[in-house]
Protein backbone atom coordinates (compact mmCIF):
# COMPACT_ATOMS: atom_id res chain seq x y z
CA UNK A 1 0.00 0.00 0.00
CA UNK A 2 1.28 3.08 -1.14
CA UNK A 3 0.44 6.31 0.22
CA UNK A 4 0.98 9.40 -1.24
CA UNK A 5 0.44 13.32 -0.39
CA UNK A 6 -1.22 11.90 2.77
CA UNK A 7 -1.05 14.76 5.54
CA UNK A 8 -1.14 14.72 9.07
CA UNK A 9 -4.46 15.20 10.33
CA UNK A 10 -5.81 14.54 6.52
CA UNK A 11 -9.57 13.60 6.75
CA UNK A 12 -10.22 10.58 5.03
CA UNK A 13 -13.53 8.52 3.28
CA UNK A 14 -12.45 4.92 2.84
CA UNK A 15 -14.48 3.66 -0.60
CA UNK A 16 -14.15 0.10 -2.01
CA UNK A 17 -15.90 -1.52 -4.29
CA UNK A 18 -15.82 -5.26 -3.37
CA UNK A 19 -15.31 -6.44 0.70
CA UNK A 20 -14.52 -10.33 1.06
CA UNK A 21 -12.14 -10.93 4.45
CA UNK A 22 -11.42 -6.88 4.81
CA UNK A 23 -7.75 -7.32 4.62
CA UNK A 24 -6.89 -4.47 2.37
CA UNK A 25 -9.04 -2.41 4.64
CA UNK A 26 -7.82 -2.84 7.62
CA UNK A 27 -3.89 -2.68 6.19
CA UNK A 28 -5.32 0.97 4.82
CA UNK A 29 -6.83 2.23 7.55
CA UNK A 30 -3.61 1.39 9.69
CA UNK A 31 -1.18 2.90 7.22
CA UNK A 32 -3.71 5.99 7.02
CA UNK A 33 -3.06 6.31 10.95
CA UNK A 34 0.31 5.46 10.66
CA UNK A 35 0.92 8.37 8.03
CA UNK A 36 -1.58 10.97 10.43
CA UNK A 37 -5.00 10.95 8.82
CA UNK A 38 -7.69 10.19 10.37
CA UNK A 39 -10.37 7.55 9.22
CA UNK A 40 -13.44 9.32 9.19
CA UNK A 41 -15.61 6.51 7.42
CA UNK A 42 -15.32 3.61 5.47
CA UNK A 43 -17.95 2.84 2.95
CA UNK A 44 -18.34 -1.13 0.87
CA UNK A 45 -20.42 -1.31 -2.17
CA UNK A 46 -20.74 -4.89 -2.00
CA UNK A 47 -19.68 -7.18 0.99
CA UNK A 48 -19.33 -10.47 0.53
CA UNK A 49 -17.89 -12.32 3.55
CA UNK A 50 -16.94 -11.51 7.25
CA UNK A 51 -14.86 -8.20 6.32
CA UNK A 52 -16.72 -5.75 8.60
CA UNK A 53 -16.75 -7.72 11.66
CA UNK A 54 -12.99 -8.26 11.12
CA UNK A 55 -12.56 -4.51 9.96
CA UNK A 56 -14.12 -3.78 13.14
CA UNK A 57 -12.16 -5.81 15.54
CA UNK A 58 -8.86 -4.90 13.84
CA UNK A 59 -9.41 -1.47 13.97
CA UNK A 60 -12.27 -0.52 15.74
CA UNK A 61 -14.37 1.10 12.39
CA UNK A 62 -17.93 0.16 11.36
CA UNK A 63 -18.20 -0.40 7.89
CA UNK A 64 -21.11 0.78 5.97
CA UNK A 65 -22.18 -1.70 2.84
CA UNK A 66 -24.82 -0.81 0.11
CA UNK A 67 -25.22 -4.57 -0.50
CA UNK A 68 -24.62 -8.23 1.44
CA UNK A 69 -23.99 -11.16 -0.78
CA UNK A 70 -22.98 -14.54 -1.28
CA UNK A 71 -22.19 -16.89 -3.90
CA UNK A 72 -23.71 -20.25 -3.86
CA UNK A 73 -23.89 -22.64 -6.56
CA UNK A 74 -22.20 -20.30 -8.82
CA UNK A 75 -24.78 -17.88 -8.32
CA UNK A 76 -24.52 -14.77 -6.39
CA UNK A 77 -28.00 -14.39 -3.91
CA UNK A 78 -28.52 -10.61 -2.74
CA UNK A 79 -28.80 -11.21 1.25
CA UNK A 80 -29.89 -6.93 1.98
CA UNK A 81 -29.46 -3.87 0.18
CA UNK A 82 -28.99 -0.73 1.77
CA UNK A 83 -31.66 2.22 0.05
CA UNK A 84 -30.12 5.20 -0.45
Amino acid sequence: LYINSIQKGDRILIIDDLMSEGGTVVGMIKGLQKAGAIVKDVVVVTNRGRGPQRVKEETGHDVKTLADVEVRGGKVHILRMRKI
